[in-house]
């Protein structure tokens, strides 16, 4: 038999209108907060586990590979690091690693793939809130927002959030209301501008100081840093170029209002903060 306790400390609000409300025992669910994850039907087994175990196996090579630094070396390498930087692929060859250490991380793979077996996840929501979840996933007509100062999620109605929205929208003292066409182009600008920046500024090419030219402000970004920053920026501009426009509830104001966030978050902008 399952026994779940009840969660007594619970931040959700509706702002739906009577006619309108949420399931009944909808607090009870949202109210655990939008960090909360329902387990999975099953757990994980070990084909799902692989790619972190090779995660775990190359960095564990590349750490013996390297050896140990003195706290001063580290200290020294930690202030040239840079701060942005594309995940390395490179991995030593098992030759090049002592075979105690491939032998130990072989049984450890072993072991693991004995623990982890696929079975039933013991799940972490009554019956009755998994399929109230699943009637809130259906219902299009209500939009679950988030509150300001971190007081949960709000229930509000689709329309309703639309005329929030536009409220701020529709001011034409902050926001321009422009065509698709000049959102593209405008698009293409802004990735434009980011590759000339970088280009300004990434350390001398290698033809460039073969050729003995010096151009100004080289070097002002490390290499790893003008490589993270093209390839992230141009993978945005292929998947989704735009920034997110959303709105956070002010339930400690009265009346209600909102608050309008624009994330940059996996959007063009994202690479260069």
């Amino acid at each position: 038999m399952l026994h779940l306790s009840n969660v007594t400390n619970l931040a959700f609000h509706d702002l739906t209108p009577e006619n309108h409300h949420v399931p009944p025992g909808a607090n009870l669910l949202l109210g655990l907060g939008q960090k909360f994850i329902p387990t999975p039907r099953r757990t994980t087994g070990s084909k799902e586990l692989n790619e972190h175990l090779f995660r775990f196996r190359r960095d564990l090579y590349r750490a013996v590979f390297w050896g140990e630094d003195s706290e001063e070396e580290k200290e020294e390498d930690a202030a040239k690091r840079p701060k942005l930087k594309l995940p390395s692929k490179w991995t030593p060859s098992e030759s090049e690693i002592p075979s105690e250490i491939t032998h130990r991380v072989s049984c450890f793979f072993d072991e693991m793939e004995k623990v982890h077996v696929k079975r039933t996840a013991r799940p972490n929501l009554r019956p009755f809130e998994l399929k109230l979840l699943k009637a809130l996933k259906a219902d299009h007509s209500t939009v679950i927002a988030n509150a300001d100062k971190g007081l949960g999620p709000v229930a509000v109605e689709l329309h309703k959030y639309i005329a929030d929205a536009l409220k701020h929208l529709e001011d034409d003292t902050t926001y321009d209301i422009i065509s698709s066409k000049e959102a593209a182009s405008m698009t293409d600008q802004i990735v434009r501008d980011i590759d000339m920046w970088v280009e300004k500024y990434q350390p001398h090419t290698s033809s460039e100081r073969k050729k003995g030219i010096r151009r100004p402000h080289a070097g002002a970004i490390l290499e790893k840093e003008a490589a993270f920053i093209m390839e992230r920026t141009h993978e945005a501009y292929r998947l989704s170029p735009n920034a997110l426009f959303y709105l956070l509830y002010k339930l400690h104001k009265n009346p209600i209002k909102t608050r309008p966030v624009c994330s940059t978050c996996g959007s063009i902008a994202e690479a260069i903060g």
